[in-house]
């Protein structure tokens, strides 16, 4: 188009030099004027961009703009026996689906009535309403069982992406059901309904919503397309498609903005990308690194990465200033064991939502009194704020009536449930701007604060009637950022929660990716399975896993918090399984648990993710299941060889069941070696894949829900000595500062910010192989009278224990005789 039309070269920045083109149709509809379809090209990239823009004739409410319609792609449905057997295979799976459904439903209607009957029995609204509420969630758990795991049709896949922090985001196989919310609608609509889950032509529901963004691939041939936004200025925009991904489109949601006559109306620019091949580790890497550039997403380097300490878990809405004052005394107590560079008040602290600067009577030491007491222990003092929402029984409520979202008939606008019914503010109503600025700046201010929470800042762009219509809900949720980074200045660190994704990009350090993490694994009863904002461990675990992309291109990724504590619903497989998910996610590492409770084995899981090394990994398998469970890092360090991989391989399932790793399928590393030694982490267990270019991980059987953490390296070819692992970080190689290796000796520099008393180190000493004539050991790491011990003696490895402090490297020296030669014992220096 570009080239025909010869266009101006202009800059998109995040994309580089573009060409492009404005085509101007003479007429389209009556009610708009200079319409223009503006096309860009990328150079030396397969991207296609455009966007539309239109003055309004007149004045009207604009709904939707389509930017893309029902587009099909011959790069998957051809026209051949495969596709026709997919559509074949699909139609009779939709078949009985519809024929559970309505037994089903026949099921449920039994059960409504039957609880019915016993409500009459014992008549009570209470009793009413339990057995109703008794009577759904059966009939949801029902349906979701028998139906949601429709079995796929076709080797295609697609990426689907959630609007906000707790919204589902992972894959969706051919010709299988979305992942929906199974809550009832008053319970969960407001949390995800974005650009919507109806579109025209007709308000029909398609098989596929994505907000802002989704990849289609073939597995089989690894080709496919990414299609989506730039940014989410504008308009909330959604790519749809059916359940097949034969058509596709692009819609951009307008909330019944007014467009009063001769203003002008334009979309986001819209992006299509054709891949050939698609990447293997990080098939979304080069869109999310344009949209945050594009954006001018905030740059951080891997030590502003938080690691620290949160109020909510344990205390929940009942935090007492002597909770906070007790865990923030224990870690100042154990800052050498437990280094924390974050401590965070959560919520609790407030009278009630919307009044936010009123305390209660608990905190008679005043917030300022504890952030000098979090600064003096040279931490930074965090707090929660959800300035956009009130509680229903909060003064402001009573007072500011008027700031509230309602819907036309003059009823508060829904915002959904998070354990309590409250509502959303009015952005678009300056008063209501000026309120959370207001508690933005006591909190910076006079309390002394200089790290943000904001939640549930989706609430203040709720579906109601706006005071100002001529703003999309989009742009005043740009709006709405804009104020709060402006008031905070670049140097207080924000937080965003519960917040629509796009819009937060370059104005947050940091944002949350997943639902809560809640004490249990699945939800639990008589709440149904939903798979989107419940709080539980795998809902949390998938979207962390599937949206690691967008660490270090769009923000920090925060996963939430970890709950270490032997008295939540978590096994000690699944604490261990959500820790390794945080630790290969690059982000934040947050501990929400009463630390003087917290058992030694337990402290010592968090011990070992700390320092957070703030690199995300990817995942390998992203497209071929729900949740991922093949994870893989390539890190960078002082060993040699400077590079290594870590591969944390998973078992998402409710059974015990093997996994396997095949390195040539993958394809992550081609060049020649002799083999590689393989270290898990969590058991220490070392094994050695030699002698095969094409090796196989495995492992027989693995726990369900949990996870095995492997350090690999290449065996050198030149019988020099090699890092194998440690049990001091889970890296595996990031706790060795130095690695001095010369002749017939190593010296070894060991540091990780913390004190270790019982770590223990494993290295490979090709010329040193006999159990009887063990290496000398000495140094400030090494306690007198310690022995490596050989641990493989084809390979000679040795472990030796080691003890590291806090403020200084501590170092090993390594001697062993030269081949045929016995070594006198040394002195230790």
């Amino acid at each position: 188009i570009c080239a025909v039309a010869r266009g101006e070269v202009m800059k998109v920045e995040g994309l580089g030099v573009v060409e492009t083109v404005t085509l101007r149709p003479r007429r389209l509809g009556r009610r708009f004027r200079n319409v223009g379809i503006t096309f860009a090209v990328v150079r030396d990239r397969p991207v296609l961009l455009w966007k539309v823009s239109a003055d309004a004739v007149e004045d009207l409410t604009v709904r939707h703009v389509t930017g893309l319609d029902a587009a099909r792609s011959s790069l998957f449905d051809d026209g051949s026996e495969r596709a026709q057997q997919w559509r074949r295979s699909y139609h009779v799976g939709v078949l009985r689906s519809r024929n559970i459904r309505l037994a089903c439903t026949v099921v449920g209607l039994a059960l409504i009535i039957g609880v019915g009957l016993l409500a009459v029995l014992n008549p009570g609204w209470w009793a009413i309403t339990v057995a109703v509420m008794v009577a759904i969630t059966a009939i949801r758990i029902i349906f979701e069982l028998v139906v949601k795991d429709r079995v796929p049709v076709g080797p295609l896949a697609a990426y689907v992406n959630g609007w906000q922090s707790w919204s589902f985001a992972g894959a969706q196989l051919q010709g299988a059901r979305q992942v929906l919310p199974t809550m009832p609608d008053v319970f969960s609509y407001a949390f995800h309904d974005g650009p919507g889950w109806t579109f025209p032509p007709g308000d029909i529901t398609p098989g596929l919503v994505s907000s802002m963004f989704a990849l289609f691939v073939d597995r089989a041939a690894r080709r496919g397309f990414l299609v989506g936004f730039l940014s989410q200025r504008k308009q909330f925009g959604a790519v749809t498609s059916d359940e097949l991904f034969s058509n596709y489109s692009l819609h951009c949601s307008c909330d019944m903005q007014f467009v009063a006559q001769g203003r002008n109306i334009s979309t986001d620019w819209m992006y299509l990308e054709l891949m050939d091949k698609i990447p293997v580790k990080s098939p979304l890497d080069f869109y999310l690194g344009a949209v945050g550039t594009f954006n001018r997403a905030i740059a951080f380097t891997p030590g502003e990465v938080l690691q620290g300490w949160c109020s909510w878990y344990q205390y929940y809405e009942r935090l007492t200033e002597s909770d906070l004052l007790s865990n923030l005394d224990h870690l100042v107590a154990k800052e050498r064991e437990l280094p924390m560079s974050l401590f965070q008040v959560d919520d609790g602290y407030e009278t009630a939502w919307g009044d936010w600067i009123s305390l209660k009577s608990d905190f008679s030491m005043g917030m300022k009194y504890l952030s000098d007491r979090v600064k003096a222990a040279s931490m930074t003092p965090g707090i929660w704020l959800a300035p956009l929402s009130a509680d229903k029984r909060s003064v402001l409520a009573r007072e500011h009536f008027g700031w509230i979202l309602k819907y036309p008939s003059k009823r508060c606008a829904n915002s959904a449930n998070c354990g309590k019914f409250f509502y959303g503010l009015d952005a678009t109503i300056p008063a209501v701007i000026e309120h959370m600025l207001e508690a933005i700046t006591v909190a910076l201010g006079p309390w002394g604060f200089r790290y943000l929470k904001l939640d549930f800042l989706y609430s203040c762009i709720l579906k109601g009637v706006r005071h100002d219509v001529t703003r999309s809900r989009a742009e005043v949720m740009t709006d709405v950022f804009e104020q709060m980074r402006a008031t905070t200045g670049p140097d207080i660190f924000l937080l965003g929660c519960g917040s629509p994704l796009g819009s937060a990009i370059g104005y947050v350090n940091a944002m949350r990716v997943s639902a809560d993490a809640g004490p249990s694994w699945y939800p639990p009863l008589p709440l149904p399975d939903c798979k989107w904002n419940l709080p539980c461990g795998r809902n949390m675990v998938r979207n962390t896993l599937t949206r690691m992309g967008m660490h270090s291109k769009w923000w920090i990724n925060d996963p939430d918090c970890i709950l270490i504590r032997e008295s939540t619903s978590f096994s000690r497989d699944e604490v261990i399984a959500i820790a390794t998910v945080i630790a290969m996610s690059g982000g934040m590492l947050v501990v929400s648990d009463d630390l003087l409770k917290v058992g030694e084995s337990r402290l010592r899981i968090a011990r070992s993710l700390i320092p957070v090394i703030g690199r995300a990994g990817c995942a390998l398998d992203l497209l071929d299941r729900e949740i991922p469970e093949h994870i893989f890092l390539q890190l960078e360090g002082s060993v040699d060889p400077t590079w290594w991989q870590l591969i944390a391989l998973c078992n998402w399932s409710d059974v015990p069941r093997g996994q396997e790793f095949d390195f040539a399928y993958y394809q992550l590393d081609n060049l020649p070696c002799l083999g590689y030694h393989t270290f898990e982490f969590w058991s220490s267990g070392y094994e050695f894949l030699g002698g095969s270019q094409e090796p196989v991980l495995t492992v027989e059987s693995m726990a369900p829900h949990s996870t095995r953490l492997f350090a690999i390296r290449r065996d050198r070819s030149d019988r020099m000595p090699t890092y194998i692992g440690s049990n001091i970080h889970f890296s595996c190689g990031k706790e060795v500062v130095k690695w001095e290796p010369g002749d017939c000796r190593l010296i070894i520099g060991l540091f990780v910010g913390r004190d270790v008393i019982d770590g223990t180190i494993w290295i490979a000493l090709p010329h040193c192989c006999q159990a009887e004539l063990p290496p000398q050991v000495s140094g400030s790491a090494v306690q007198e009278g310690v022995c490596p011990k050989l641990i493989d003696i084809k390979k000679s490895v040795w472990s030796i224990d080691v003890q590291l402090t806090a403020s200084a490297t501590s170092y090993v020296e390594v001697r062993w005789p030269p081949p045929g030669i016995s070594m006198e014992p040394v002195e230790k220096p």
